[in-house]
C-alpha cells in the first residue's frame, strides 16, 4: 500500500505533467481555476497535501478522474501517452467561467441579424437564408438559422434550425439541428470581424443533401451581411430564398466564392 508521501509525490509529478502537456504555466493555471498562485505552487511541489476538492477541481479541469492523479506516476504516462507523445500543439481547456467570459464579449459583438449568401449550382443563382444570433445562454450564444430549399418540381419550402455558436480562436463555429426533425444538422463557420464593428464576415455552410432519395456531404463558401434593421416576418421578405447573383449587396457578390464540397457514396 501506497504511504502518504509517495501518493503526494505521484500527484506532484503528475499535475507537472499535465501543466508541461498543456503548456500551462502556474500563473495561468491557478487563474483559470481562481485559486492563489501559492496555494498551487505548494500543491504543485508537495509542500501542501491536496484536499478533495482541489484534486476534483484539477481533475475536472484536465478531462480525467480524480483517482488517476495519485497513480504511480509511471502509470499515468502510460495511460496518458497519446497525450504525452502526440506531435499536434495541444490547446488548455478553459475553466467554465472563462468560457461564459468569452462567449459574452463575442455576443456583445455578433448579436443581431445576418443574411447569408451562398451560391446555387444553378447558374448566377444565390441562396439567401436568415441567421439570427439573440441571446447569451450557459449553452452558448443561441442561434437560429431560416435556411429556404427549392424542390425538383420548383415547389420552395424553408427549413427552420436552432442551435448554438461558439467562438473557436478567430473563428466562431454554429452547430444548428432542423426544429422538425432530429437528425438534419447544418454547421456553420464564419470568420471573426477585424474592425470593431460588423458587417460582413466570409464563411462555410455544411450539411447533408438529398437528391432522389441519395444523400450527400456538401460544403459552400457564404457571405454574411448584418442587418441594421432586424426582418420581423421572414416569410413575407424578398430578400430570402432563392436570388439573382445581381439581386444581392454589391460586397458580398464581390466576395461570394463558387468554390463547393460535394462528397457523395
Amino acid at each position: 500500500m501506497a504511504s502518504t508521501e509517495d501518493l503526494l509525490s505521484h500527484f506532484c509529478k503528475n499535475v507537472r505533467h499535465l501543466a508541461s502537456v498543456h503548456r500551462l504555466k502556474q500563473v495561468a493555471l491557478a487563474k483559470d481555476l481562481g485559486w492563489d498562485r501559492t496555494v498551487l505552487a505548494k500543491l504543485m511541489s508537495g509542500e501542501r497535501e491536496p484536499n478533495t476538492n482541489q484534486k476534483g477541481a484539477l481533475a475536472l479541469y484536465f478531462r480525467i478522474e480524480p483517482s488517476e492523479l495519485d497513480l504511480d506516476h509511471g502509470a499515468f504516462l502510460a495511460r496518458h501517452t497519446g497525450a504525452a507523445v502526440s506531435n499536434l500543439p495541444l490547446m488548455t481547456f478553459r475553466a467554465v467561467r472563462q468560457n461564459t467570459n468569452k462567449w459574452r464579449e463575442c455576443f456583445e459583438k455578433y448579436r443581431g441579424q445576418y443574411v447569408l449568401h451562398y451560391l446555387h449550382s444553378e447558374p448566377d443563382t444565390v441562396i439567401s437564408s436568415l441567421l439570427s444570433i439573440d441571446r447569451l445562454t450557459g449553452d452558448g450564444l443561441h442561434a437560429s438559422l431560416v435556411n429556404p430549399h427549392k424542390d425538383s418540381g420548383g415547389n420552395m419550402s424553408y427549413y427552420e434550425y436552432e442551435g448554438y455558436a461558439y467562438p473557436v480562436r478567430e473563428y466562431m463555429y454554429f452547430l444548428l439541428e432542423q426544429k422538425n426533425s432530429d437528425y438534419e444538422i447544418l454547421s456553420l463557420i464564419l470568420h471573426e470581424a477585424r474592425t470593431p464593428s460588423v458587417h460582413l464576415l466570409k464563411g462555410m455552410i455544411s450539411g447533408i443533401g438529398v437528391v432522389n432519395e441519395v444523400s450527400y456531404i456538401a460544403a459552400r463558401p457564404l457571405v454574411a451581411l448584418k442587418r441594421k434593421r432586424p426582418i420581423d416576418d421572414w416569410a413575407q421578405s424578398k430578400e430570402i430564398g432563392y436570388r439573382p447573383r445581381n439581386a444581392i449587396d454589391n460586397a458580398a457578390q464581390l466576395q461570394l466564392s463558387s468554390e463547393k464540397i460535394t462528397v457523395t457514396t
